[in-house]
């Protein structure tokens, strides 16, 4: 007997809705994998947001320096900044999210590896 809970996401549509539904067991647990995405994650997703503003900052910074400082005009000079800045965003937040997918898929890793390892060996087989 298996009972859908509810994650408390209420009025989305589609996809949402077949999320936020979780098959439940007769102890009240999940029965599949419970994944969590990039977005949900409370320190990926803070950090990877911190990137993409460092990333996008430093390329505009950096390219309207670089353009006034070889004698370009001003309106110029900025123009290019802001096109380095956004080209200078993604490029970071590439690489920033494939950084923290490495990143929790080692830390998940070494957690179930370490639960195995406690639990000793043999337990729980039969």
């Amino acid at each position: 007997m298996s009972k859908k809970a509810d994650t408390g996401k209420k009025g989305k549509k589609g996809k949402a809705d077949a999320e936020a539904s979780v098959e439940l067991n007769e102890e009240g647990l999940p029965t599949g994998p419970q994944l969590v995405s990039l977005h949900d994650h409370p320190t990926a997703a803070a950090k990877i947001r911190k990137a993409k503003g460092y990333g996008g900052l430093i390329a505009f910074a950096l390219i309207t320096y670089g353009s006034t400082s070889k004698g370009a005009s001003l309106p110029d000079a900025l123009l290019r900044g802001l096109v380095a800045g956004v080209i200078g965003l993604h490029v970071t937040w590439l690489a920033a999210v494939i950084a923290a997918r490495r990143i929790l898929k080692a830390q998940t890793v070494a957690l179930v590896e370490h639960a195995l390892a406690t639990r000793g060996p043999g337990a729980g087989r039969s």
